[in-house]
Order: C-alpha cells, then sequence, then structure tokens
C-alpha cells in the first residue's frame, strides 16, 4: 500500500472513527438510567420491578386482612363490648396501620352506633380487636366490621419476646354483688423498655366459643419487669371459662 492510499485512510478513517464514537456516547447517554418503574427485568430485581434495590416483592404480592368472626358481648344493662377475630396473612409484612369501623345495629337492621379506630397486626398474627363500652338504649343484635385503610411494610424481625405467665379465673363478691376476674402477670422477656403495652384478654367456653373479652393498657413495662394485670366483669360470666387467652401486644 502506497504513502497515498495510507494517507486517505488515514483522513477518511480519523473523522470516521471520531463519529462513531460521538454516536456511541450519543446512544449510550439516551439509554435510561434503570429504575424500578420501567417494566424491565434489570438492575438485580427478583421480578421486573420488585427486589433487590426495589421495594421487596411481598408488597405486590400481600393478600388482605382476614376476618374470622365479629361478635358482640352483653356487658351489663345497655352496655356490650364487641370483639372481632382478625388475621395478617402476610408472613413477612407486617401491617403498621390497620384503620377500621365497627357498626352495630339493633333488631331491626338499624346503625345505633360506630366506633372507629386504628392497630397493627405482626406478619402472620392472628388477634384481636376489642372495643369496650358500646352503651346504646337498644338492644344490639349484630356488628360488622370494616378496613377503612391499611398501610404495609416489609418486616422479617421476631416479635418482642413479652409473654403473659399463669392466668387466674375468680369470681369475687363486692357491696353484695358478684364479679368475674381474670388476672395475669405480664412479663418483658426483652432488653428494651416498652410503653402503652395493650393487653387483650378472651375467654373462651368448652367449644372455643368467645364469652367474654376485655382490653387494658400498661402503661410502661421497663426491660426485665412484670406487672399484674386484672379484669373485671360485671355478674358471672355465661358459661364454663374453659380457656384463657392473654395476649400483651407492642409494636416491634
Amino acid at each position: 500500500m502506497d504513502f497515498r492510499v495510507t494517507r486517505q485512510l488515514v483522513i477518511i478513517g480519523i473523522p470516521l472513527l471520531l463519529l462513531i464514537g460521538v454516536g456511541g456516547y450519543l446512544y449510550y447517554k439516551s439509554i435510561p438510567e434503570p429504575t424500578c418503574f420501567d417494566r424491565i427485568f434489570n438492575q438485580g430485581e427478583e421480578r421486573i420491578d420488585c427486589g433487590g434495590p426495589c421495594q421487596p416483592c411481598a408488597l405486590f404480592d400481600k393478600k388482605p386482612v382476614e376476618v374470622f368472626w365479629t361478635k358482640v358481648f352483653p356487658v351489663r344493662v345497655n352496655t356490650y363490648d364487641v370483639g372481632v377475630s382478625v388475621k395478617n396473612p402476610n408472613v413477612s409484612l407486617l401491617l403498621e396501620a390497620l384503620e377500621y369501623e365497627i357498626r352495630v345495629y339493633d333488631e331491626r337492621n338499624v346503625i345505633i352506633a360506630r366506633r372507629t379506630g386504628r392497630t397493627f397486626i405482626l406478619p402472620g398474627q392472628t388477634r384481636y380487636i376489642i372495643e369496650t363500652n358500646i352503651e346504646s338504649p337498644k338492644l344490639i343484635k349484630r356488628a360488622v366490621f370494616q378496613v377503612l385503610r391499611d398501610e404495609w411494610v416489609f418486616h422479617q424481625e421476631q416479635p418482642p419476646d413479652i409473654v403473659a405467665g399463669e392466668r387466674k379465673y375468680t369470681i369475687i363478691t363486692e357491696g353484695g354483688e358478684p364479679r368475674s376476674s381474670v388476672s395475669a402477670t405480664i412479663f418483658n422477656r426483652t432488653t428494651r423498655d416498652y410503653s402503652s403495652v395493650e393487653v387483650d384478654v378472651i375467654i373462651s367456653d368448652e367449644a372455643k366459643n368467645a364469652i367474654a373479652i376485655s382490653k387494658t393498657v400498661v402503661g410502661s413495662l421497663p426491660a426485665g419487669a412484670a406487672e399484674l394485670v386484672t379484669f373485671f366483669w360485671p355478674g358471672v360470666i355465661a358459661g364454663r371459662a374453659d380457656d384463657i387467652q392473654v395476649l400483651p401486644r407492642v409494636r416491634p
């Protein structure tokens, strides 16, 4: 190859290489950065746009709260408690905020009272939502539970080790009137101080049907501490108290 041909190739080749380089750079810059909303399986995702650097895939697969039963418990004349048995079926999602409404109806199916509230449910947990001392001059025949809003977060930590010790059911007399009572000691077996510990109690008969419910709040439960809680009901609870659950609950 003579000198003139070589020079022509160089003259043509250099601009061509520059053009290819600039074009490649512009093409590279035109490619959008991977995101968690690009509908492309990239950047180490487990599935398209979830897992890896994106939100956990469990948030896209979440199942709604399961409601097993809603029941009205007469307490005294014109006063009722309402209990709801619910479950978070998601084993890796904390239901961080559950806003709900409970409506109670009379025998003519007319709404006579409403209660709204906010709570949480740990991953995979079955728990009770309890509303106490609902007053009504009319007989309450049924209650309906409705989820108003739910907020979920990915969560795989173990629940706090706060447990109830032995439960004791007694019938006492005050002022000549009988009262039913359940007492238990709540133990904080963690190294963390907790406040506003909700404690629920559910009494069931031989057929595992709930016959009485209640709840209280322990204002402060320091690390390693124990606290006695006691629940009262007027009169003698109808039915045999065959099973007593005392369930302390704290946010993780």
